[in-house]
């Protein structure tokens, strides 16, 4: 299986409104799953 690294970069415009960006992630997630429903998510904390 392969496996993709997705990095994402923030407008500036939406890095000012950081308290929407859980939601905004959301609907991101919710898109991804509907149009590609064979991805499959790994969650990896860079600190």
């Amino acid at each position: 299986m392969k496996t993709f690294i997705l990095l994402t970069k923030l407008s500036p415009e939406t890095s000012k409104q950081m308290k929407d960006r859980e939601q905004l992630g959301r609907n991101w997630l919710e898109q991804v799953k509907t149009k590609c429903p064979e991805v499959k998510f790994f969650l990896i904390m860079l600190c």
